[in-house]
């Protein structure tokens, strides 16, 4: 016999509006235990079930209430007996959230419509789907393709998913990567979406912006790369070689938030004045959402160590004025070119 769901809601609100969304926990003291897609570190229980709406194919969250895990699942349940008995988890169905996102009056194309308010509505699009690999720190989502190609082939197929070809335009992206073959799942040599711009006289992402601006990266740093002509690759060796142009190679793919991609200001930086608000326990892009969903918000500082997200009341484009600082990104809201959330 089937165990009828409990309703027990939680809530929250989001600052700007006022206005809050419920959403149960499905089984408190329980967990469901197969089909374990990906496990995210130091989440918020709000942040996990948020995680799971933002990727395609999950259904359901265990939350580690003692070591602030979520672990995202490719299954669920509503017979909570086949639940396992684990005093640290809660378990929650995320597809009988009818209370937390409710029916809108638009369609989105390649994503799920919620209501925040009468005539405030978004579509919420998959961030990252389960099957690509994701950096919370770097808000960097990408899939690998395990088909040599060319350039404008490559390019055309990562377009074709919804995505681009890979641009891993900081240091700290080139050394995930690095993480990621050391971790086993990279095993080749990869395209990613650089080449030498003739006209420009130097390497260029397909974004237009400069590969080596010696502020994210720099030339000297990569030996391999010496001539003025060709493409890059992410090398197993090398971190960053290149490659003649016209040749066949397997790539990767970035999928970019649908809503707005955001760029660090400054890397190893903070603003040292008018911090507002302090919150703990939050990944890069929280942080920036949180301080979009607050009307006098002006810029974060970031601590990528412990995880805390500085809302500040004042920002800068000089970056002079900032201070070094080892553990922190900066980043200048006003200078992001799209929002996370999609009033339509």
């Amino acid at each position: 016999m089937k165990t009828v769901i409990p309703s027990i809601s939680l809530i929250y609100c989001t600052f700007v509006t006022g206005i809050c969304s419920e959403f149960s926990v499905t089984a408190y003291s329980k967990r469901l235990g197969r089909d374990v897609r990906s496990t995210q570190k130091l989440r918020g229980l709000r942040q996990c079930v948020r995680d799971c709406v933002d990727r395609g194919q999950c259904k359901a969250v265990n939350y580690d209430r003692e070591s602030l895990q979520c672990q995202l699942l490719g299954d669920s349940i509503t017979d909570l007996s086949q639940l396992m008995d684990d005093d640290s988890f809660n378990f929650i169905d995320v597809s009988t959230q009818s209370t937390g996102f409710p029916a809108c009056t638009i369609t989105c194309t390649y994503g799920v419509c919620v209501k925040i308010s009468p005539g405030n509505e978004y579509c919420s699009v998959p961030a990252c789907p389960m099957t690509y690999r994701y950096s919370t720190a770097l808000n960097f989502c990408y899939t690998k393709v395990e088909v040599s190609k060319n350039f404008t082939d490559a390019y055309s197929y990562c377009k074709t998913i919804g995505c681009r070809l890979a641009v891993p335009s900081t240091m700290e992206h080139i050394l995930f990567l690095r993480e990621e073959f050391n971790a086993g799942y990279l095993d080749n040599d990869y395209r990613i979406g650089g080449q030498w711009d003739t006209e420009e006289g130097k390497w260029m992402w397909i974004n237009g912006k400069t590969v080596f601006d010696d502020i994210n990266l720099s030339l000297s740093d990569f030996e391999e790369i010496e001539s003025s002509s060709g493409e890059l690759i992410w090398s197993k060796e090398d971190d960053l070689s290149q490659i003649d142009t016209g040749h066949g190679k397997k790539f990767l793919c970035e999928k970019l938030a649908f809503c707005g991609e955001f760029s660090v200001t400054a890397y190893n930086k903070r603003l040292g004045r008018d911090v507002r608000s302090m919150l703990k326990l939050r990944g890069l892009r929280q942080c920036v959402r949180d301080c979009v969903d607050r009307g006098q918000c002006k810029a974060v500082n970031y601590d990528r160590e412990s995880l805390q997200c500085q809302l500040l009341g004042d920002s800068t484009t000089d970056l002079s004025q900032l201070v070094d600082d080892e553990k922190f990104n900066f980043i200048h809201i006003a200078s992001q070119g799209t929002m996370f959330w999609l009033k339509l």
